[in-house]
């Protein structure tokens, strides 16, 4: 990076800018980002940020989603690479992201690519974590043949452990999983008992894990569905792959593309924090600068003071003296920095009206400049910028000198100095020079080509204002600042050889009478800052009624939200009906189908503890179940009707501890030939009422025989649901429901006849 950014901080101005950006392309592309040194160029780069602007404002879009690098991706896919879903879904929120910006003038066509995102929003789930069925017809036939083996593994192997528990071979009444596969805990000495394949001891030899003979081919049935599965997804994986591979080069474009944009939107951002306007680009003229300031004032939440900064070709030397500590190096810095951003196409922290003539090179001069790599003094550095600066500044230039003659006598110093800028004078660069040295202000005053000026300083208050004035020469008011640091003897010593020379005198008087003028002019100064105060406060007055107005509209959003989810919770007791209506597969089906599309499923990496009700997946048999409780390295799982005990690192978490909903659904049948009530999700005082109103509508339907389904769960909600039914008068008997018909999870209900048993309630 050229060292005039580096004295003008504009490698610390990219680095606010990269805590904005969204994207790995934005940042990479952000460190080679320098401005344009060519009137085309600069006006280019404003033109599409401009466009940007309106185009984010109008589709209200002012940030990109987080999007990793996509170019590994596509290359290692050009070579023939095998992309797994998480990275195809990378591909995929590119592809979705640059629908959003194709819109842009500057923007790729991304109707090249439309059919490599219709492939993967078909083949992917919405996650990214996996393909979908959808994928292929072979993929969801081979998912098909897995489920099916899988339920009827798992029916097979709660029998077995309810046969075996009843003869007290098992060390646990639960289901493990061993190397993909699912065993029994038989205790050591009763394993010839228990005929199989032994997959896995406990640690203290005590457990031994078996695969019952019985369970054997069904578990090879569901091995070979697992590979056939696989192999079908590993066509789907080569056949995207192959498609992200022939479209790499387009794929590249998009990315570059998107990485801009998002350089853009970060670059609109920040410039909201400094209040950043576009200046107008001109091919040369004036440099105008309207309220400038330095924008890391903002960054640091502070409130600097803002200053005009006017440059004509006509006299194109600035020279600014003033106080130390006055703002003289920041004004050089705020200049230099105000017409880098404007040359790159950003807004500038000025206000409406600035005019940049975009500068073929800037050339600087800043702070002391001694290396020791080098070997050399801070004045040898600063002579060899001085001959560097002398050599390249002409036509189009802007140059920037903080103190030139510095770290040398003073007298030779100035000489150097004025002999420095009246070369300049003609060079055709633009030139802003600050200075302590008498004589250097003196040529200020008397050159033709240059214009002084001076930051201002309060005498009463012994401090600067930072405020820019010109026309005037500023003193350096060295001893009144040290008058607040060095001893009070050290200061008068001072007054008493500076006293001494009469020209100095004289000369300090002149400075006086141009300060009492400055004064005067700060009062006029002052009187406009005080309409501006008062203007500001009409425009606070109006924010607060725009804001006024959005809070309305933000109202108004929110009554519209909780309409739609009125409508939603309509919606779910029509499908609880539907389910009546329709049968719980199709309805499941069609619950599925909406929540893949409305939610994303949450991932967490690694398992060290887990709680109940989180979800989980199996990661060996590829099924969704939820946690029942935390067993130590293993925990127990349940999986539809069945439980299992299976490795810690077995499993993924999906989701955490589910919370309370906001209303619930329960799916009851209102219908009087049901067989069937759902009561899944409820509470007991929730369950109980709708029990209640089951029963009386199966019995007058006539039904002798009707299921309750509860769940396990807590086993909260089936002891309520048993206790109830056990004292019910109608009721006969009750039993838990078989494997086939749910297990424990069921309550089969044997009532009186239809009249009998209206009879009795009524009684009661």
């Amino acid at each position: 990076m050229p060292g005039f950014l580096e004295k003008l901080e504009w490698p610390g101005f990219l680095e606010e800018l990269k805590r904005h950006l969204r994207t790995e392309a934005g940042e990479t592309k952000l460190s080679a980002f320098t401005p344009a040194f060519s009137f085309e160029e600069a006006l280019a780069r404003q033109a599409r940020l401009r466009e940007l602007q309106a185009f984010s404002q109008k589709a209200g879009v002012n940030r990109l989603p987080e999007l990793p690098r996509i170019a590994p991706l596509a290359l290692r896919a050009a070579r023939g690479g095998l992309l797994q879903p998480e990275a195809l879904h990378v591909v995929r929120k590119h592809l979705e992201t640059a629908q959003i910006f194709k819109g842009l003038s500057f923007f790729p066509d991304p109707s090249p690519l439309e059919p490599l995102r219709w492939e993967l929003e078909a083949a992917l789930d919405p996650g990214g974590r996996d393909l979908s069925d959808g994928a292929s017809p072979e993929l969801a036939e081979a998912r098909r043949r897995f489920r099916h083996f899988f339920e009827r593994l798992h029916r097979l192997m709660e029998e077995l452990l309810r046969r075996y528990a009843r003869e007290g071979v098992l060390r646990e009444e639960h289901i493990f999983q061993r190397r993909g596969r699912l065993v029994l805990p038989v205790r050591s000495e009763h394993k010839h008992r228990v005929p199989g394949i032994l997959h896995d001891v406990s640690q203290s030899g005590a457990t031994v894990f078996i695969e019952p003979s019985e369970a054997v081919p069904l578990s090879n049935e569901l091995e070979l569905a697992r590979l056939e599965e696989e192999r079908a997804r590993r066509k789907v994986l080569e056949r995207l792959s192959r498609l992200v591979g022939e479209l790499a080069e387009p794929l590249l474009r998009l990315e570059e593309a998107l990485a801009e944009v998002d350089i853009g939107l970060s670059a609109l951002s920040l410039a909201q924090k400094y209040a950043g306007r576009f200046p107008e680009l001109k091919s040369s003229g004036p440099l105008k600068l309207f309220r400038a300031a330095h924008p890391f004032f903002f960054f640091r939440g502070e409130t600097p003071v803002a200053n005009d900064f006017k440059l004509f070709p006509e006299k194109p030397i600035l020279l600014i003296s003033g106080p130390n500590f006055g703002g003289k190096t920041v004004a050089l810095k705020t200049i230099g920095l105000c017409v880098l951003l404007a040359q790159a196409g950003l807004p500038i922290p000025a206000a409406e009206g600035s005019e940049v003539p975009v500068f073929s090179q800037v050339l600087a001069d800043l702070g002391d400049d001694q290396g020791l790599e080098a070997h050399e003094s801070s004045f040898s550095a600063h002579l060899r910028a001085l001959k560097e600066i002398l050599e390249e500044a002409g036509e189009g230039s802007l140059v920037l000198l903080d103190e030139p003659g510095r770290a040398t006598d003073p007298r030779e110093g100035a000489a150097l100095a004025v002999a420095v800028l009246e070369v300049l004078e003609d060079s055709g660069a633009l030139v802003v020079a600050t200075t302590h040295l008498p004589e250097v202000k003196r040529y200020a005053v008397l050159s033709e080509k240059a214009v002084p000026a001076s930051m201002a300083f309060e005498e009463d208050q012994g401090r600067p204002t930072y405020r820019l004035v010109y026309g005037v020469l500023g003193a350096s008011h060295g001893l009144g600042l040290a008058r607040a640091v060095l001893p009070s003897a050290i200061i008068k010593r001072a007054e008493a050889l500076l006293s001494g020379d009469e020209t100095q005198e004289a000369y300090l008087e002149k400075l006086r009478a141009l300060e009492r003028e400055l004064r005067e002019k700060e009062k006029v100064l002052e009187e406009e800052r005080q309409a501006l105060l008062r203007e500001k406060e009409a425009l606070e007055h109006r924010r607060r009624l725009l804001e006024e107005e959005a809070r309305k509209a933000r109202e108004r959003l929110r009554e519209e939200v909780r309409e739609r989810l009125r409508e939603l919770e309509s919606r779910l007791f029509e499908m609880a009906r539907e389910y009546q209506r329709l049968g719980r597969k199709q309805v499941e089906d069609k619950w599925k189908a909406a929540a893949r599309a409305v939610l994303e499923p949450l991932e967490e990496a690694g398992v060290e503890t887990v709680s109940p009700g989180q979800k989980v997946l199996l990661k060996d048999l590829g099924r969704e179940g939820v946690v029942l409780r935390d067993l130590g390295e293993e925990v127990e799982v349940q999986v539809g009707a069945f439980r299992l005990a299976v490795p810690k690192k077995g499993i993924k978490v999906l989701s955490d501890v589910p919370q309370s909903p906001r209303f619930r659904v329960s799916v009851s049948s209102d219908a009087p030939s049901s067989d069937e009530i759902h009561l899944l999700g409820l509470r007991a005082d929730e369950a109980l009422p709708q029990l209640e109103a089951f029963l009386n509508r199966a019995l007058l339907a006539g039904k002798r025989e009707v299921r309750i389904v509860h769940g396990l769960g807590t086993g909260r909600l089936m002891r309520a649901v048993r206790a109830y039914l056990e004292k019910h008068e109608a009721v006969e008997a009750l039993r838990p429901g078989t494997p086939l018909e749910g297990g424990e999870g069921v309550t089969v209900v044997r009532l009186s006849s239809g009249a009998e048993g209206i009879r009795r309630r009524r009684e009661t």
